[in-house]
């Protein structure tokens, strides 16, 4: 199977008499993905940043699709960017301490095995968990994940949640 490569023609305006053009090639990407990267590079293109910027802000958003190891290059007028596999969950591992339980957890964000491992999902998800124990008395919780890779395109989504002290009212006149 060949990897699809597209390339993308960006001018960049530094200063009004100044311009020059970059060519961004995406490999091994969806259509839809290429589209992504392409909006992307153009907004970010509008906006005068530098190549640096782009380039960490295109990594930001492959990692988002479940691109976790991108690879970026630059040389001379050309940003070649390796998307590299899409990974997947493969296993959902959570440790928790009281109030809730694993099965809780997991019933409570909407990741599932076999999902793309988007980072802004996991971490918008893990967000329930946060508010959930708010809504229970418990004002310092900590919520943090790690995902371990297990073979080409799938990794293990590991959830830590430490919930702390409940917080109390006292003293109320």
């Amino acid at each position: 199977m060949s990897v699809p490569i597209f390339r993308i023609a960006i001018i960049f305006l530094l200063l009004p008499a100044m311009a020059f053009c970059i060519t961004v090639e995406v490999l091994g990407a969806s259509p839809m993905l290429r589209h992504q990267v392409e909006r992307l590079v153009l907004d970010l293109s509008e906006s005068e940043l530098g190549v640096e910027v782009i380039t960490e802000e295109v990594c930001s958003l492959l990692r988002d699709e479940g691109y976790l190891s991108p690879e970026i290059a630059q040389e001379e007028s050309m940003l070649i960017i390796d998307a590299g596999n899409q990974y997947r969950i493969a296993e959902i591992v959570v440790e928790v301490e009281k109030p809730l339980t694993e099965s809780e957890v997991v019933s409570l964000i909407s990741v599932r095995q076999g999902d793309i491992a988007r980072v802004s999902t996991i971490e918008s998800e893990l967000g329930k968990v946060i508010t959930l124990l708010h809504n229970l008395g418990y004002y310092h919780p900590e919520v943090d994940y790690k995902l371990r890779c297990v073979s080409d395109n799938r990794v293990d989504l590991l959830i830590t949640v430490e919930s702390g002290s409940p917080g109390y009212i006292k003293d109320i006149r």
